[in-house]
């Protein structure tokens, strides 16, 4: 490695804190946050890992507030620019240049290939806001550049200075400032740029702008091991199940999700060999990044009787696909009946298929001795009422079709 020991202790101790502020499914390696320039060399390893990728997460240095007497200019936000470095650059050269740009400094990543191949995340200046730039070299995946945001003017009438421009997000340009509010960053506490008015002050890390007399904030350099996280969406549970009115309940949950544009959901009919599109989910997580639990759902109320193969296609924001593993359910066409609450306080519900048919109820306690009998109920969802505590078995037939269903159920008064 031809990072000085020195610099390599003072980034593991800014690891932990660095990093928290920019979620993520890939492991963190490193983060420049102070240098404006030095050498790293990507490791073969972390830990037991091989690393075969590694993502990189570039910001601008935010603009400067300048100007005259009491009504100042504030700064507008440096870019973001995020890449992937694939393992088939990596095999031509693991080495890198970073430079972290100060106030008003573009950062820099060079990746020392032959010939080498850079990546700028351009510095916001007053007012103007740090541009995005294009994919310097397609061999480099999951490429996005996204601007900073304008600083504003000040209000001479008022005498209060303008604010500055936040820092591009990740997936969104950085927020322009308004008057004398800031303009929006990654979070509150990160990347926004300095609120104007009456003071001055400096925008925070990394990128924000500053307002009147103050600084902008300096760039960042973050660099994560993507080989274990190019995976854009963990997904934890995926289940398809039959509903009471004889339609498919689909319902999936995802621990974390990067770069995710959302879920097409498709089936499979009995017989067609073919998957068919029903609909598409639009990813919950915000620019389409998220380390937390997001639960999703759709009902599939085209199914046809027979054997309904399901999954789905999860597509990251460039287009990429990922298919899930299948889940069959297999409708038959029969009524399908449920009761709940279990146990109850004696109010119980039966929901079942809305489909008009006859339906005969009987509640038998443990005696085998039928308390309540009712014939030729045709709601999808009836109400009724057991006075005693026990265990019941409630038997639902369709005396049209020969079809029966008994579900046992306990009373707790």
């Amino acid at each position: 490695m031809k990072l000085f020991l020195s610099l390599l202790t003072f980034f593991t101790l800014i690891v932990a804190t660095s990093f928290s502020q920019n979620p993520d499914g890939a492991i963190p390696l490193v983060s420049f946050t102070t240098v404006q320039t030095a050498s790293y060399t990507i490791p073969p390893t972390n830990g037991s890992t091989i690393i075969t990728s590694v993502l990189v997460r570039i910001w601008g240095g935010g603009g400067d507030g300048k100007g005259n007497g009491n009504n100042r200019y504030g700064g507008g936000g440096g870019s973001f620019v995020t890449f992937v470095i694939p393992k088939s650059r990596l095999d031509i050269s693991r080495s890198l240049t970073i430079t972290v740009g100060g106030n008003e400094v573009s950062s820099v990543v060079v990746h020392n290939t032959s010939p080498t191949v850079t990546f700028i995340a351009n510095a916001g200046i007053t007012v103007n806001k740090g541009a995005s730039i294009t994919n310097p070299n397609v061999n480099y995946t999951q490429f996005f550049s996204y601007s900073g945001g304008e600083g504003s003017y000040p209000t001479p009438d008022n005498n209060l200075n303008g604010a500055g421009g936040g820092s591009g997000k990740l997936n969104f340009a950085g927020g322009d400032a308004a008057a004398y509010i800031a303009g929006a960053g990654q979070t509150a506490t990160f990347g926004t740029g300095g609120t104007g008015g009456s003071g001055s002050n400096v925008g925070l890390f990394p990128g924000g702008g500053g307002s009147g007399s103050a600084f902008g904030a300096i760039g960042a350099v973050y660099i994560y091991d993507f080989s274990t996280g190019a995976l854009p969406v963990t997904l934890s549970s995926f289940t398809a199940k039959q509903t009471t009115d004889n339609n498919v309940s689909l319902a999936w949950i995802t621990s974390s999700e990067s770069v995710n544009k959302g879920f097409s959901i498709e089936r499979q009919e009995d017989g067609s060999g073919k998957f068919q599109s029903l609909g598409f989910i639009a990813s919950k997580a915000e620019g389409g990044n998220s380390q937390t639990t997001l639960a999703y759902s759709f009902k599939d109320v085209t199914a046809k009787n027979g054997t309904n193969m399901y999954r789905l296609v999860q597509e990251d924001l460039d287009g990429k696909k990922t298919y899930s593993e299948v889940r069959v359910v297999k409708l038959n066409g029969q009524s399908v009946s449920m009761v709940f609450p279990n146990p109850s306080n004696g109010a119980v519900n039966i929901s079942r298929t809305a489909d008009g048919k006859k339906m005969n109820i009987q509640v038998i306690d443990q005696s085998g001795s039928i308390i309540r009998q009712l014939s030729n109920i045709t709601d999808a969802n009836y109400k009724l009422n057991i006075q005693k505590s026990g265990v019941y078995s409630i038997k639902m037939t369709y005396p049209e079709t020969g079809e029966q269903s008994i579900q046992r159920i306990v009373v707790q008064k």
